[in-house]
């Protein structure tokens, strides 16, 4: 394998991909990235058995070649490097990376048993990409961070009337929030891991649009030249609207940045930020 390609473009490919990998796991090939060079186009795939982050590129090939190497070193020498070309070079048990004057020695990744793609190929249901963005930002945090809590960890996607509704909740709090987009069939429920969601707003950034493509085990999410797959969580989620009282015999209408500012200050207080109540006297 032999390549070459600007630095800024490798950069922004290797650190996406390399989010969804992980120096944690028992098999040594989930810290690596998978470069897959055919022609002039390059595939840096990242996975860490659950999340799959593929990044597609143009690059100047010389020779293809398919190579793992380390995700966190070679994301953060690419990134050290000077601005201008990247050059990659495939030896027999390394690869080689310059950028003008400075050259670095990066050792291949151990392993042949790379998790193969697991994602939707085709067409997805396209949406706005600002709007799922805003949308997220809002229902996420309120997924909780106990793995032991199983599909709260996740959010449910479903569709209501024709439009896509989020639901988040740790048993403390809940988030919905409905979108005018029409991606997921009326009354068709799927949970997505928060921490794919939380990658997945990072990637939306400037872009335009977002397809969802949603099976019966998995979500794929392509925005631009980035493909983003994640499993889907089992389990059945609570019956959210049964927990919203029907009647609510109290309405009030208050500054958004006063209650901020105030519950802001009062959770300086809280030995538990999340776990305390928060009392409201009129």
């Amino acid at each position: 394998m032999k390549f070459r390609c600007e630095r800024e473009v490798l950069a922004e490919a290797f650190g996406a991909a390399s989010r969804a990998s992980t120096g944690r796991a028992t098999n040594p090939t989930l810290s690596c990235l998978r470069l897959v060079l055919a022609g002039e186009l390059l595939r840096v795939t990242g996975t860490d058995g659950d999340l799959t982050i593929d990044v597609s590129l143009t690059v100047s090939g010389m020779k293809d070649g398919v190579v793992l190497v380390p995700a966190k070193l070679t994301s953060e020498v690419v990134r050290s490097l000077p601005s201008g070309a990247v050059e990659f070079d495939l030896g027999e048990e390394k690869v080689d990376i310059s950028a003008g004057r400075v050259n670095f020695t990066v050792p291949i990744g151990a392993g042949d048993d790379f998790p193969k793609w697991s994602g939707t190929v085709g067409e997805g249901a396209p949406m706005a990409a600002k709007d799922l963005s805003e949308a997220l930002k809002q229902v996420v945090r309120a997924a909780s961070n106990d793995d032991a809590r199983g599909v709260y960890t996740g959010v449910l996607m479903t569709g209501v009337e024709g439009k896509l509704r989020l639901v988040a909740t740790d048993s403390y709090r809940m988030a919905i929030r409905d979108i005018a987009a029409n991606v997921i069939p009326d009354e068709a429920n799927f949970v997505v891991p928060a921490r794919a969601l939380n990658e997945l707003q990072r990637l939306l950034g400037t872009a335009d649009r977002v397809s969802i493509n949603i099976t019966e085990n998995d979500a794929t999410f392509e925005v631009g030249n980035i493909r983003l797959v994640t499993r889907l969580l089992k389990g059945a989620f609570a019956d959210y609207k049964r927990l919203i009282p029907p009647n609510l015999p109290n309405t009030l209408k208050v500054s958004r940045e006063a209650m901020i500012d105030a519950i802001r200050r009062v959770k300086l207080v809280a030995r538990d930020p999340i776990g305390t109540p928060l009392r409201l006297q009129v």
